[in-house]
């Protein structure tokens, strides 16, 4: 699955029943919640083609923490395997096509990869002799081969940090994730947003399970990413959801469908959402949503959107996708495509120049019409699409606008009247203890992690932070933010025009984006820092998104 298989062991052992009433039952939830994979693949074995049973299967057997049974599991699964094989003589081996390359390229787990690869070697003939690729590397994006993704020169306690997180995941839910293998370019980072999905997902929240996987749905319908809204509707069945909902927009509960229009302007324009639109839910005779409800359901609608956006922004293939083929072919090893005529590094070590406009002067000058090419072109829309936006209240036809405080004579919202640390996280706190100490751990990591290099110049070490600063603080314009202590005159001085396109179709429109959108940003950047500057823009956007949501919900619960 995309990225609910973000579990790891610690978070497990957490899992507990609700605060709220009885939305979802303690027995339920339990029963749910505190298995990890076994849950999953006992509930889908039967159903499952083929190649995805066994691979239930072998996970079922694998996942335990003592090697030696890990083992001796792996050791009966593949003789077993071997049988069958020559049994049908060695027809199966299409049939396990899968599992194996699972196994050979995502199992971090050493005495089963090795037996797998012994499989292999052991069948290399039957295998070439029925045109069956399984040494193919598994490729998560189409926008950038797997082997540009991990830094060269990348240091040993970093990958052994990620090993040994991989394999908790591993344990935990199975194979990596494309998306999972995408963030475990940045074990830290990886590890602390696991943390806050998990406890979303799966935690002590009010909504009920499978309410949680139809709101990701939602989230990722509206930003059109269908890999994510597969890959919720598959957690919502596994959860019991009722499959009518799925297939008709009137068979959701109605205090669903009225999130469809909240969702709808926090994708597009969060600056419109009012707080008249949360307090008429909180009123709604028939089915109020509680503040604690609706806190839950802004944490997850602006979640969805956060992995809906990366997967787009990064290319990043759906997990059911069958690449034997290099998808980003051209591109070359360490990722650069694109001619750079800018040198990063040496913008970032000069010296500043003094501004000599306000703050305010250079918040409306750090955006202009060129960053927006491509993003209100109107894409056709697929039947399946069509289907989807139908099914969870989204509309595809939804007019593209920048913020623009002249022309709409709006005022920017003031960070400072309404701070993510004064006011976001105790609002999150007071309704869900831990959510926000855990989404803000999550926003600082994110802004603080760098390994003070450009394109992987070991000997060339650089403060890359203002390059950071200036991606942030460029989000915070495009979603109409101003803070004074934001340095919005570095925004021009070190995002180039390519670079600010790029992060303006991230933050607002990310299904326009294309592979030259990601690998031309001016810059000669590995693929790795390019996926830091998705995150680093998206994760400003769901900051953002949330500032929005929380102040109209307070003003809300004031209006009471």
């Amino acid at each position: 699955h995309l990225l609910a298989r973000g579990l790891c062991q610690r978070g497990c052992a957490k899992m507990t029943s609700p605060r709220e009433p009885p939305l979802a039952t303690e027995d339920s939830f339990d029963d749910q919640a505190s298995d990890g994979v076994g849950s999953l693949t006992r509930s889908t074995s039967r159903t499952l083609p083929r190649s995805d049973s066994l691979g239930a299967d072998i996970l079922g057997r694998v996942c335990t923490d003592d090697a030696n049974e890990r083992a001796a599991a792996a050791e009966d699964f593949f003789d077993e395997l071997a049988e069958e094989v020559r049994g049908s003589k060695g027809k199966a081996l299409k049939a396990v096509k899968g599992v194996l390359r699972l196994l050979l390229h995502r199992c971090p787990l050493p005495e089963v990869r090795e037996r797998a690869l012994s499989f292999v070697k052991q069948y290399a003939g039957l295998c070439r002799e029925q045109d069956i690729a399984i040494d193919l590397p598994l490729e998560v994006s189409r926008f950038f081969p797997i082997s540009s993704l991990y830094p060269e020169n990348e240091a040993d306690g970093d990958r052994l940090a990620r090993e040994s997180l991989m394999q908790d995941l591993f344990l935990a839910s199975g194979p990596s994730s494309n998306i999972q293998v995408l963030l475990s370019v940045f074990p830290a980072f990886l590890e602390r947003y696991s943390s806050a999905y998990l406890e979303l997902v799966r935690g002590r929240g009010p909504l009920p399970l499978e309410w949680r996987w139809f709101i990701g749905a939602m989230a990722a319908a509206a930003c059109q990413c269908q890999e994510v809204v597969s890959m919720c509707e598959r957690e919502f069945r596994l959860c019991g959801g009722d499959e009518g909902w799925l297939r008709s927009p009137s068979a959701s509960p109605e205090k669903l469908r009225a999130l469809c229009a909240i969702n709808g302007i926090l994708m597009e324009n969060p600056w419109k959402l009012t707080w008249q639109s949360l307090h008429a839910l909180s009123n709604d005779p028939e089915s109020p949503w509680s503040a604690g409800e609706l806190v839950h359901a802004v944490a997850l609608l602006t979640t969805f959107h956060f992995i809906s956006s990366l997967s787009l922004s990064c290319g990043v293939l759906g997990d059911e996708d069958d690449c034997d083929t290099l998808a980003s072919a051209g591109l070359s090893e360490d990722g650069s495509l694109d001619e750079p005529h800018v040198d990063l590094a040496s913008k970032l070590r000069e010296q500043r120049p003094l501004a000599d406009a306000s703050q305010q002067d250079l918040f409306t000058g750090a955006d202009d019409a060129r960053t927006g090419e491509g993003l209100s072109e109107c894409a056709s829309h697929g039947d399946d699409m069509i289907a989807l936006a139908r099914i969870y209240g989204v509309d595809l036809d939804a007019t593209y606008e920048d913020f623009d405080p002249i022309k709409h004579k709006c005022e920017p919202f003031n960070v400072h009247n309404f701070s993510w640390n004064d006011n976001g996280i105790p609002l999150l706190e007071q309704f869900y203890p831990e959510l926000g100490q855990l989404l803000d751990d999550e926003f600082q990591m994110i802004q603080t992690m760098t390994d003070n290099s450009v394109a992987g110049a070991e000997s060339d070490t650089v403060d890359t932070r203002p390059f950071r600063m200036a991606i942030w603080t460029y989000v915070y314009r495009v979603m109409g933010m101003f803070q004074d202590d934001l340095d919005y005159g570095e925004v021009n001085r070190l995002l180039t025009i390519e670079c600010k396109r790029y992060i303006k179709k991230a933050a607002r429109r990310p299904h326009t984006i294309i592979r030259r959108d990601f690998v031309r940003m001016s810059y000669d950047l590995l693929t790795h820092e390019r996926v830091h500057i998705a995150l680093l823009a998206l994760e400003s956007r769901r900051v953002c998104s949330l500032l929005y949501a929380l102040n109209a919900l307070m003003r809300s619960m004031d209006a009471a």
